[in-house]
């Protein structure tokens, strides 16, 4: 049998910036190892144990590279603090109470976040070092931009329609769909902000008595999401800053 020497085994890793900010180059695989683990018969269970947990962390180190951190946590917490504002204005009456009316004031409260949202966007993109003004930075940003068409599409049609009551609903589910689709590179928290925006929207749609005019449960549920999708945000952040 031929002989089979440690260095086949040995990983070797490449660093590049271009097309991805790290490319890993592995030479070898758990059935490699799990070979050379039977032919030499010398390496422990603790090595072996200890070169799985290499992996992990090279694989931990792979996926925070990739991740993408142009949206704002303090941004989106900003944006959940108005959404429950703007229900405090329109419970009490601050708002002349016809659709119009409330539409007009929750239309303000996505302008307003999308201005927040994607003018920290823009100025991550413009100003941080790390990502030099590359446009591949900014493509999970430009992944989302069809999502927001369809919603805006689909708002409309049921505006049209006058199905307000459909509205809160229709835009939690939206909200929780694109947070589970972001969550590959984005903390893997949004995932769970996604769920709860998800389970929201679907209790909201199918609630019998669920109206128009109780801003409420928009308010609660835009509150709860977006302040923890604003502090995971923020914390990934941190800890970008560190590494």
């Amino acid at each position: 049998m031929a002989h089979i020497g440690r260095d086949c085994f040995e990983p070797s890793f490449e660093f590049k910036s271009n097309p991805s900010p790290l490319r890993i180059n592995a030479k070898y695989t758990l059935r490699h190892k799990a070979l050379y683990v039977i032919l030499s018969g010398s390496m422990s269970t603790q090595k072996v144990n200890e070169a799985l947990s290499q992996v992990r962390r090279l694989q931990a180190v792979f996926m925070s590279r990739q991740r993408f951190r142009g949206y704002s946590g303090p941004a989106r917490m900003i944006s959940g603090c108005l959404a429950l504002v703007i229900a405090f204005l329109l419970a009490n009456d601050f708002v002349y109470t016809h659709s119009l009316s409330y539409l007009k004031a929750w239309g303000c409260l996505l302008l307003l976040s999308l201005v927040l949202n994607y003018a920290s966007l823009a100025r991550w993109f413009w100003f941080d070092p790390k990502v030099k003004r590359e446009m591949r930075h900014l493509y999970p940003a430009l992944e989302a931009i069809p999502s927001l068409i369809i919603g805006a599409v689909l708002s409309l049609a049921l505006i049209q329609h006058q199905l307000y009551y459909l509205l809160y609903g229709t835009w939690m589910c939206l909200f929780g769909g694109a947070n589970i689709a972001s969550r590959h590179v984005m903390p893997r928290g949004l995932g769970w902000v996604g769920l709860f925006y998800l389970i929201a929207g679907t209790v909201c749609l199918l609630h019998p008595d669920m109206t128009f005019f109780n801003p409420w449960p928009m308010g609660f549920v835009f509150f709860i999401g977006e302040a923890a999708g604003g502090l995971l945000l923020y914390a990934d952040t941190k800890r970008g800053e560190l590494e």
